[in-house]
């Protein structure tokens, strides 16, 4: 079975622990991940290894082919 894409929309406490579950399951591709206090998505990217970190949750929707969020 492919990949889904995954995205979070907030990368604090609630959004550490879904991209947590998410970078744990080998069906899981996580692909960008949103805050709008871009050091938080861009430290979540780097600890979990999501492609791309976005401040605005709708150029995140528009760019990035997403199959979850």
């Amino acid at each position: 079975m492919d990949k889904v894409r995954v995205g979070v929309i907030g990368c604090g406490g609630r959004g550490n622990a879904h991209a947590l579950g998410y970078s744990l399951s080998p069906r899981a591709e996580l692909v960008a991940c949103c805050d709008s206090h871009l050091p938080a998505a861009e430290i979540m990217a780097s600890r979990y290894g999501f492609a791309k970190a976005y401040a605005d949750y709708r150029e995140m929707l528009a760019e990035a082919r997403l199959d979850v969020v």
